[in-house]
């Protein structure tokens, strides 16, 4: 008998064939959208079917993928009025063009697909044995604590205290030239930012430190580290960079309560705070003046606009299609991730 993530997977199947059908055969565009939104949500119920918590990983990658995938078609839900469907297939940053209806469709079904890939790894549970848990348990106890304390936290030490010289450099940058002068001196030659190398460095450490044995020595650096690292994405809100201060606020939700299970009454609860914060990035953006754009004046128009602002990655894609040559960097890093961080331009 076909359990229920068979079946709803099943049916992101049958609404990626209308889509197609639609999109190929009949050139209708709406029908692809709606098909791939519906799709998405069908990917939050199967990701958390049977969970203790639906804070998790997969529901914030879902998220994510919601506000910088999809954002300007969750804008044109929210919004029709004031987010045509003409205008959202637009972009204008950086550079100026508008998605042909055969773009749009290719782009749509790429995702829709993603998605559906996404959700079959969730046909089984699997359960870890003890065996597994045993062999997990002599993998963490070969980085014993005196090394990560003698070792480990100087590193972290330093890529904070870096980040945040470097964090303050980037606020001031943006209050003296305004937003786009954070993008004027990126180097036209595909490298690694030095600053990316000491962020994934300190996390790496913070992910080492956290898998492994705690003593009260490393639970209280844990945490300095931890929240220091989070408060400089909380802060980095002053530099119009909404990304990261969202991406902050999902990693410290997920860090109080990925071990409890939460009463099924407060998810309406954060549901709530998580439409009021994503509703304020603009207002907290522009705290500073760094963007330069006004706030609108509903909450539903602060809504729609968040999402429509963030959704521009969605047009990546479509460059990636158009690309003849691509770095072979790129294509390595695929394969192995974190990989890029070994090669510095200088």
């Amino acid at each position: 008998m076909l359990n229920s993530n068979v079946i709803l997977i099943l049916i992101q199947a049958i609404m990626f064939s209308l889509a197609a059908l639609f999109g190929y055969g009949l050139g209708d565009v709406t029908v692809c959208i709606y098909a791939t939104l519906v799709s998405y949500v069908i990917s939050f119920i199967i990701v958390n079917r049977n969970k203790v918590n639906i804070l998790n990983l997969s529901t914030f990658f879902l998220i994510g993928f919601g506000l910088l995938i999809l954002g300007r078609f969750i804008a044109y839900l929210i919004y029709p009025s004031r987010y045509m469907l003409n205008e959202i297939v637009c972009f204008d940053f950086f550079f100026t063009y508008c998605l042909t209806d055969i773009e749009l469709v290719n782009n749509l079904l790429f995702f829709h697909l993603t998605l559906l890939s996404f959700c079959l790894g969730y046909i089984r549970i699997i359960h870890i044995d003890s065996q597994t848990n045993k062999s997990f348990s002599l993998f963490k106890n070969k980085v014993s604590n005196q090394k990560i304390k003698l070792f480990l936290l100087p590193v972290a030490y330093f890529c904070l205290i870096a980040l945040f010289y470097q964090s303050i450099n980037t606020i001031q940058l943006a209050l003296s030239g305004g937003y786009m002068a954070l993008y004027n001196n990126q180097a036209e030659a595909y490298q690694t930012n030095f600053t990316l190398i000491i962020n994934s460095s300190l996390i790496a450490i913070l992910a080492i430190i956290f898998t492994s044995k705690h003593t009260n020595v490393l639970n209280r650096n844990f945490k300095i580290l931890f929240y220091g690292l989070n408060f400089l994405g909380l802060f980095s809100i002053l530099s119009g960079s909404r990304n990261v201060f969202i991406g902050a606020i999902f990693v410290l939700l997920w860090y109080f309560f990925y071990e409890k299970k939460i009463p099924k009454i407060y998810y309406g609860l954060i549901s709530l705070l998580g439409i009021v914060i994503i509703a304020s990035t603009n207002y907290l953006a522009n705290i500073s003046g760094v963007r330069g754009a006004g706030v609108e004046s509903s909450m539903q128009a602060n809504i729609a606009e968040a999402f429509f602002a963030q959704g521009g990655t969605f047009f990546l894609m479509n460059e990636v299609f158009k690309m003849d040559d691509a770095p072979f960097l790129g294509y390595i890093k695929t394969i192995l991730p974190g990989s890029q961080l070994l090669f510095i331009k200088l």
